[in-house]
């Protein structure tokens, strides 16, 4: 009896083993803007998407839509199955951030900033693009 109660015991907790490791990864990615090439009619809705892929390779990671700017910088706080760090140094996933202004014309200025980075600094909470989005 007591070699089936251990082995339940070591079942139950290789199954509970493999459910953290393929759990969600809480991460952020904070970035900023220039606009200053934009001409928009007023009133306009600011919005962005956020994907992560693997790096190299390719394969989406997140991709989860088109959020409503609240502040500026922006910080995008998301969760990722399987997100992990890098076995070595080397940049493993790429984040891309497309912004987008609306007006009543449809989209009227856009941009697209994109960066390599480790796991790591994703999801240690201060991950930030290095650069500017340029709109136009």
């Amino acid at each position: 009896m007591k070699k089936i109660a251990f082995i339940l015991v070591l079942f139950f907790w290789a199954i509970a083993g493999s459910l953290s490791l393929n759990g969600q990864v809480n991460f952020s990615v904070t970035f900023d803007w220039d606009d200053s090439n934009c001409n928009c009619n007023e009133p306009v809705t600011i919005e962005y998407w956020i994907i992560v892929k693997e790096y190299p390779g390719g394969t989406t990671v997140v991709s989860d839509g088109w959020f409503s700017v609240t502040s500026k910088p922006e910080i995008y706080n998301g969760d990722a199955s399987g997100l992990r760090d890098c076995v070595d140094e080397h940049p493993c996933y790429t984040v891309y951030v497309y912004m987008r202004y609306k007006d009543n014309t449809g989209v009227c200025c856009s941009g697209l900033e994109s960066e390599n980075t480790t796991g790591q600094a994703l999801f240690s909470g201060s991950y930030s693009l290095a650069n500017q989005i340029i709109l136009n």
